[in-house]
């Protein structure tokens, strides 16, 4: 006997991501506010509102280009980034204009 092979219908809804006032004030590294729902105790009761906000953290970084430290407010992958990058200047030369800015 063969396998039957079922078709299911699946949800495929982008998240929808809000970018509040305090994003132009700093680095958020690509991340956004996500609005969802959760799923509290069993699948039979009722999901629940909720909202994902990165964590931000105040940071001083350092700019070669400009010779000046630069007190910003960054998300945790912001940082990762720019160590990954070795530095600000080369993290703002190498990631992508989505990432930096909304239209």
């Amino acid at each position: 006997m063969g396998y039957f092979h079922c078709r299911q219908a699946v949800q495929n809804i982008p998240i929808p991501l809000k970018y509040p006032e305090e994003f132009n004030k700093g680095l958020w590294g690509g991340e956004a506010v996500i609005q969802g729902f959760r799923q509290e105790g069993n699948k039979y009761t009722r999901r629940v509102a909720a909202w994902w906000i990165p964590t931000l953290r105040q940071s001083v970084l350092y700019s070669e280009v400009l010779c000046k430290h630069m007190q910003v407010m960054v998300t945790d992958r912001t940082i990762d980034q720019v160590h990954k990058h070795q530095g600000l200047d080369r993290y703002l030369l190498n990631v992508s204009d989505s990432v930096l800015i909304v239209l």
